[in-house]
């Protein structure tokens, strides 16, 4: 929707696809408690059948819940990526220069959370309850030295030149 889209404002929520991050962790509940009450717009990404579970519960009406979405567009459009910071989701929200609240569960998440904070551009939630939800969102969003963090990273990641390298690469190998 163009229109939930037009103010880059989104609290973007997405904590994963694999069958361990969406049926042996999670917390939507709790952040959609901690954040239905707020000015936010929060749009969260949940998969098998999770969405679906979510939306029959009822939602307030800054949140929408879908099964899918085109994670670099939202980013694109987002104030912060609550995550599980895949590696994937990690750097695209470094692409995009996101700040992170990171909910990890399983493999690379640990250490890509601990990463989040040792680059200086999000928290690791490590209390998931509804209140500590609500104040790292705040605390993230108002942090200037995560602010200057992202903006950083954004810099230093260059999408063109990257795929010109991996072009290059990719050459070698079909010579």
């Amino acid at each position: 929707d163009p229109e939930f889209l037009k103010d880059n404002d989104i609290i973007y929520v997405s904590l994963g696809t694999a069958f361990p991050n969406v049926m042996g962790f999670s917390c939507y509940d709790n952040i959609i408690e901690a954040l239905k009450d707020t000015e936010h717009k929060v749009l969260i990404s949940a998969a098998m059948g999770k969405a679906e579970e979510l939306i029959a519960k009822g939602l307030p009406k800054n949140i929408i819940v879908k099964s899918w979405v085109p994670q670099l567009k939202v980013l694109e459009h987002s104030k912060l990526f609550i995550s599980h910071v895949g590696a994937g989701g990690f750097m695209e929200a470094l692409s995009k220069g996101v700040p992170i609240i990171a909910v990890p569960n399983f493999a690379d998440q640990l250490a890509n959370s601990r990463a989040v904070e040792a680059l200086g551009v999000g928290q690791w939630l490590k209390d998931k309850s509804t209140e500590n939800i609500k104040k790292t969102v705040e605390e993230v969003l108002r942090s200037d030295a995560i602010k200057e963090g992202c903006k950083k990273y954004k810099e230093l990641i260059d999408p063109k030149a990257s795929m010109e390298a991996f072009v290059d690469i990719i050459k070698t190998y079909m010579k």
